[in-house]
């Protein structure tokens, strides 16, 4: 078992062997994540030599960034056969996206033209750090009333839920 005290790496240590991660942002050039395919093959052959197995590739989706589902499928798509023909030992990748509870996201929750992670109706979301948006329960009962299951992207970044 890989400890702080152990001199094997993590690597080493087959600690991550299997693990998915569900939040990243390694499909490039969409939001301020990686911007080359080239970086996202280097990040992703770190992933493969820890054993890494599932990435799910989350752009932002905001305001910033208005990025179209259909527009991120397609680069998803072709990324995903670029990368399986590049690599030796290819991780699965998977498509979902980490939401800014803004006013497009309200608008594209109206048309349910979300990125969610597929099979569990999960939405990755985030927020102002400092602020909740206006009228937050409210929206988060909109967000579960659409069916979904929202769950917070860097949940500890947001000040305010300590005082709620």
């Amino acid at each position: 078992m890989w400890s702080l005290f152990s001199r094997e790496t993590i690597a080493e240590s087959d600690i991550l062997k299997g693990v998915t991660d569900y939040h990243s942002h390694i499909l490039p050039g969409v939001d301020d994540g990686v911007m080359t395919t080239e970086e996202a093959f280097e990040l992703l052959s770190v992933y493969e030599e820890l054993g890494i197995r599932t990435i799910w590739l989350t752009p932002h989706v905001m305001e910033d960034y208005p990025n179209k589902t259909d527009i991120l499928r397609e680069r998803f798509k072709s990324f995903s056969i670029c990368y399986n023909q590049y690599s030796q030992n290819p991780v699965t990748l998977c498509l979902a996206s980490e939401n800014m509870v803004d006013s497009l996201f309200m608008h594209r929750l109206g048309k349910e033209d979300l990125l969610p992670i597929i099979d569990s109706k999960h939405l990755l979301i985030e927020t102002s750090c400092y602020i909740p948006p206006f009228n937050f329960a409210r929206l988060l009962e909109q967000i579960i009333h659409k069916g979904y299951i929202p769950v917070f992207a860097h949940p500890e970044r947001y000040h305010y839920l300590s005082a709620m």
